[in-house]
């Protein structure tokens, strides 16, 4: 969820509220207030990926489909590693050290622009793993701006 400065990827009575800001930190904000993301880039960046799969062109538009009664775009396509370090760093670190060559991604996303299904799938070392997950349930946007560095309080604390 873009709210203007900072992107929105969760937050509210489920757990933590996680920030990426423009400046590329990704912070937390827990019950003692804000901090830098101990997991930093390892955070998936949906947008990233589907402004990626979009980058590819026709190819990669599925059309519209069906996820759970909300209707989503379909985005999907085989993406080299070189590519997905632009988005997902320590990702390409991993699949790197494994050998991987590329990785399949597909991705739906509703009328307000949110990710709210994904599937990725990477063959490395004979192994086939994938990794899909749901989102519902988004809450309204949250405007505010990127915490300060070092741990110190942010907005709303």
């Amino acid at each position: 969820m873009n709210s203007g400065p900072v992107t929105v990827l969760g937050g509210g009575s489920d757990g933590p509220t996680v920030i990426v800001g423009d400046d590329g930190k990704t912070y937390t904000k827990g019950d003692n207030g804000w901090s830098i993301s101990p997991r930093g880039d390892r955070i998936a960046d949906y947008h990233g990926y589907a402004t990626l799969l979009l980058s590819f062109g026709p190819s990669a538009r599925k059309g519209m489909e069906d996820c759970a009664g909300t209707p989503c775009f379909r985005l999907s396509g085989r993406v080299d590693l070189e590519r997905i370090r632009t988005v997902e760093a320590s990702l390409y670190q991993t699949l790197k050290a494994k050998n991987a060559k590329e990785v399949q991604l597909d991705q739906w996303i509703d009328a307000q622009g949110r990710t709210v299904r994904y599937d990725r799938l990477v063959e490395f070392e004979g192994l086939r793993v994938r990794t899909s997950g749901t989102f519902r349930d988004f809450g309204p946007v949250e405007k505010v701006d990127a915490p300060p560095l070092g741990g110190a309080a942010g907005p709303g604390t």
